[in-house]
């Protein structure tokens, strides 16, 4: 993995829109979303100042860690993921 992340838009099927308000708050990479969550009250609390479900945000977090903990890119964490890997 890049040290700063991976791009939060390369995950499939994450909204477009989801990813431009995490970006207008500084978070565009799987790096700055894992430093802006960190728990669950973090989670909660980005979703409460962006709008985003905290189901989707969630969904982010755990992809953000695949990616990191697996060293592999979006694509890939998505095939995880929908695996329940």
């Amino acid at each position: 993995m890049e040290p700063s992340g991976h791009p939060l838009s390369g995950f499939p099927d994450i909204p477009f829109e989801y990813t431009e308000i995490l970006r207008s708050k500084g978070i565009v990479t799987t790096t700055k979303l894992l430093e802006a969550t960190g728990s669950v009250e973090g989670i909660a609390r980005l979703s409460a100042e962006t709008g985003i479900p905290d189901y989707r945000i969630r969904e982010l977090y755990r992809l953000s860690e695949l990616c990191r903990d697996h060293d592999v890119a979006p694509l890939q964490a998505r095939n995880l993921y929908d695996k329940k890997l």
